[in-house]
């Protein structure tokens, strides 16, 4: 059963499937189905019946299926994953969009910082007034395409702020900031989006980022 439980369950979580309790039952009976049909089919026979040589054996039991292996990874890179069929609609739209390569927001919105221009560092709705604003460290900025389509959706134009290892939290000790980046420019970063925001001239505060990293730190 332990060949069996990895794929399957790799397989659920690639297509999004909801487990429910009945879901994960299902799973666990799927498993000893599949457990008992390879062990009688494919097992037995080749236990008992098949007299290889080394050469057949290493051939078959372990080159064979390595190469298997290698030719479905490549194909899963030719064709992305694989998305036209693991994702469909909006979700897909997010997918892609997050694939986006934002070289310039990277380049010339992440540790810059530009919040007086309606043009410079924004995502959304261009062609409306600037009514957000979007900050995190750099992961949030990674995911700005995927944000920048959630709020073209909204009809929301919205700065981004982001920072390298500093996230935002509102009343943290000031002396566990500067994660990789220092006190002095974290410090800086987090002062600055707490001005943004005591100007209250956003109607959308959007905070992102990868708390995990950060739970020991501020912790």
């Amino acid at each position: 059963m332990y060949l069996w439980h990895w794929p399957v369950i790799s397989i659920v979580h690639a297509t999004g499937f909801e487990l429910t309790i009945i879901n994960k039952l299902s799973l666990v009976i799927l498993f000893v189905v599949l457990s008992y049909l390879s062990w009688k089919f494919i097992e037995q026979p080749f236990r008992n019946k098949f007299k290889w040589s080394f050469l057949v054996t290493f051939i078959v039991m372990l080159l064979t299926p390595v190469l298997i292996a290698q030719g479905l990874k490549d194909l899963s890179r030719k064709n992305h994953a694989f998305q036209d069929l693991r994702f469909f609609g909006d979700v897909k739209k997010l997918v892609l969009s997050s694939q986006v390569n934002v070289g310039k927001m990277r380049a010339f919105c992440h540790g810059h910082y530009d919040l007086e221009s309606e043009d410079k560092c924004v995502i959304g709705d261009k062609s409306k007034k600037v009514s957000a604003l979007v900050f995190g460290d750099s992961h949030a900025n990674a995911i700005a395409p995927a944000m920048d389509l959630i709020l073209k959706d909204a009809d929301i134009k919205s700065k981004i702020l982001t920072n390298d290892s500093t996230l935002y939290l509102r009343g943290i000790d000031r002396d566990t900031l500067g994660h990789f980046l220092g006190k002095e420019k974290a410090t800086h970063f987090v002062n600055l989006i707490e001005d943004e925001i005591s100007k209250q001239k956003y109607g959308y505060v959007i905070i992102g980022g990868r708390y995990h990293g950060y739970q020991s730190q501020y912790s």
